[in-house]
Parts: structure tokens; C-alpha cells; sequence
């Protein structure tokens, strides 16, 4: 099933960020350019794009936690 994406997250996409690692089935990204010096970034369920407060890849309950603070 592919998700409608925000332009904001298809752009972000389209620099090639890395994949640190997937939680509660959504990728989690390093800043395409600032690397691992600014927060994690994520695409949600629903194709918004989300700056995380984490520099390292979070548990499920850690991130689970932050969204529900959204």
C-alpha cells in the first residue's frame, strides 16, 4: 500500500537521505546535509514529513511517546 506523500516529504526524499533505521513502521532519516549534527527526521503513516528530538534511532516506546505529544 503506498502512502500520499506531502510535497515537503517528497522533496526531502529527493536529496537521498539515509535510512538509520525503521520504528513503529516508519523510516527514520539522517538530515541529508547536516547529517548526524541535527535531529532525526521521519515520514509518517500519513506522508508527513517530522523532525524528531532524537540524534540517535529511538525505541518504539521512546517514539511512540514523542508522537503522541504531537
Amino acid at each position: 500500500m503506498q502512502i500520499e506523500l506531502s510535497d515537503k516529504a517528497r522533496a526531502f526524499l529527493a536529496k537521498n537521505p539515509t535510512v538509520v533505521g525503521r520504528v513503529l513502521g516508519c523510516n527514520v532519516y539522517e538530515h541529508p546535509t547536516l547529517g548526524d549534527e541535527a535531529p532525526l527526521l521521519m515520514i509518517t503513516s500519513e506522508g508527513q514529513l517530522r523532525v524528531l528530538s532524537f540524534y540517535e534511532l529511538p525505541s518504539e516506546d521512546e517514539l511512540a511517546l514523542e508522537l503522541s505529544r504531537i
